[in-house]
């Protein structure tokens, strides 16, 4: 709320100590206001037509997770003490930038798991004197080690044209600036005003009897699939669109064959609009998008590799096998796929149970909390929502097959047996040297904390959350006191002095009363593993500055 973005923000300025000048406080809030409106472009253009155009491109994306770092990128070419980093750096930095998520909606990747990284780079330190600006944040992109939020390459790029919904909800705006990136990209100067062009089925929204004909045995199954996907979709002009409707192909050739557009025209070569066309179409946009979005391919294992590595693998009836790292994102590509596969089998997935069932987004927007459950948007299908997190990987699976049962196809799915907070608990002793008191036992979500001394007092480290680790202080005495509940409130306060750096929680009144401090906390999903490294090393630093505090608050000194 506003109270905490308030609290946030004077917790900010005291600490950087920009709280001593409150003029140039607020003239620099205004500044970077200004930055932010350019951005969003509220406040007009920006001067340099390469920047703008990469920053035109972002907007019309709408996917605004990038704003953080692009915000710090603007604010750093805005720096006179700057060097190196002047508006055809700032072009080059922001083209990664759009890049990167533009790669990642065409590969239909979840770009929420974008947040973490994406807030990384707006606060990290930037390039050192001397080193290439725009060099600078391009290698740090291309060195995330976290598949999840990497730049997809080109394979995965081709295989999200292939099969991810393009078209309803927020999908049909990205499809719109994806596709007039592709036609710019073309045709330069003498591509025609985004003002005067829509988005064209080819195949149409609703089949006619004369596309069934055309499209023969299993027309609706695969008019289901294929509809809304990138590769059935192009651009038109209003009075073209209106006027083609769900005319025939044949008929819609003639059309095509007179467009401006170069992609719209091309489709006039193909006789037949059916699978084959449809891969051939998605090959034709690949091809493209990596031209508009390069990006170099980095050392990969094979897939064959990649499938041992991965702890899960799952395939619908005799489709192709796909291999996944985590149980929730397994549970959310699989929804996607079912939906993907059959229109029809949102119905089937849904029910009034909310854990377990598909949702519309209308009922429980994405990231919103139903009772203790977030929910999560299906990937390519952000008009449906589910919570995709069981108690362990068994559960997953079963989930899966289960899903499929209901859509009447087979749901196959192979796992790694294995307990993940066990796992993750010996990595923290194996990566980050372990916390005070961790014994090799440690196998539960909940674990204390605890040193060889005469408080008693523990620290308790939570891992069994989706979302979100924590650490507090607990009393060693069991039983509640007013003299418990003081010293608990005095080592909130002075974590909220000397951990003002972290996410902190809140109610210190109510956790003094159960004999707990406020929480230290730090987002992060519980089996995404690619996250363990650095959540390890908070934990063992967090970990040891509470204890350092209750040493403190005992006058036991470090």
């Amino acid at each position: 709320g506003m109270d905490r973005a308030y609290d946030g923000f004077r917790r900010w300025a005291v600490q950087s100590g920009q709280d001593r000048d409150r003029t140039a406080l607020c003239r620099d809030l205004a500044r970077l206001a200004g930055l932010y409106g350019m951005l969003t472009g509220t406040a007009g253009p920006h001067g340099n037509a390469k920047v703008e155009r990469e920053l035109r491109h972002l907007r019309e994306l709408g996917i605004d997770i990038h704003r953080p770092f692009s915000l710090r990128l603007l604010n750093d070419a805005d720096r006179h003490d700057c060097r190196g980093c002047g508006d055809e750096a700032l072009a080059k930095t922001l083209a990664g930038s759009g890049t990167w998520t533009t790669r990642m909606w065409l590969a239909d990747r979840p770009t929420a798991g974008m947040n973490r990284a994406i807030a990384e780079l707006a606060h990290e330190a930037g390039p050192d004197e001397g080193d290439d600006f725009a060099e600078h944040w391009l290698g740090r992109i291309r060195r995330l080690r976290n598949s999840r939020v990497g730049v997809p390459g080109d394979d995965d790029v081709q295989e999200g044209i292939r099969t991810r919904k393009a078209y309803g909800g927020s999908a049909t705006r990205s499809a719109f600036a994806v596709l007039c990136e592709l036609m710019e990209a073309e045709h330069r100067e003498e591509a025609p005003a985004r003002d005067r062009l829509t988005v064209e089925h080819v195949m149409p929204q609703k089949l006619t009897e004369q596309w069934k004909r055309d499209l023969g045995d299993g027309a609706e199954e695969m008019h289901g699939r294929h509809r809304d996907r990138l590769a059935n979709l192009t651009l038109s002009g209003d009075a073209t669109n209106s006027g083609m409707g769900a005319n025939e192909f044949a008929a819609k050739r003639e059309v095509y064959r007179k467009s401006p557009i170069g992609m719209t025209r091309s489709l006039a070569a193909e006789i037949e609009w059916d699978e084959a066309a449809l891969e051939r179409r998605v090959e034709e946009l690949t091809r493209r998008a990596a031209d508009r979005w390069p990006w170099p391919e980095q050392p990969s294992p094979a897939r064959d590799d990649f499938r041992r590595a991965s702890r899960f693998s799952w395939r619908i009836a005799d489709g192709r096998l796909h291999a996944e790292d985590t149980a929730s994102q397994m549970v959310l590509n699989v929804t996607a796929a079912l939906l993907s596969r059959d229109p029809a089998n949102s119905e089937r997935l849904s029910g009034d149970a909310v854990s377990s069932n598909v949702h519309p987004a209308s009922r429980y927007p994405p990231g919103t909390v139903a009772g203790t459950l977030t929910m999560r948007a299906v990937p390519g299908h952000e008009d449906h929502v589910l919570y995709p997190y069981d108690h362990d990987y068994p559960t997953s699976a079963e989930r899966c097959r289960k899903m499929g049962e209901r859509c009447g196809v087979a749901v196959e799915v192979e796992f790694e047996d294995a307990s993940q907070s066990r796992a993750f608990w010996k990595f923290v002793k194996d990566h980050a040297g372990g916390v005070p008191g961790q014994k090799d036992t440690w196998r539960g979500a909940s674990q204390w904390s605890s040193r060889a001394d005469a408080s008693g007092e523990q620290v308790g480290i939570h891992v069994g959350n989706p979302e979100l680790l924590w650490l507090y202080i607990k009393s060693g005495d069991s039983v509640a006191s007013e003299e418990r509940a003081a010293r608990m409130r005095r080592y909130s306060w002075q974590i909220r002095q000397e951990m003002g750096d972290q996410q902190l929680g809140d109610n210190i009144e109510r956790n003094s009363e159960k004999g707990m401090t406020i929480a230290v906390q730090r987002p992060g999903v519980r089996d995404d593993e690619g996250e363990w490294p650095d959540a390890a090393l908070w934990i063992s630093e967090q970990c040891e500055r509470l204890h350092s505090i209750i040493r403190d608050a005992r006058g036991e000194g470090s």
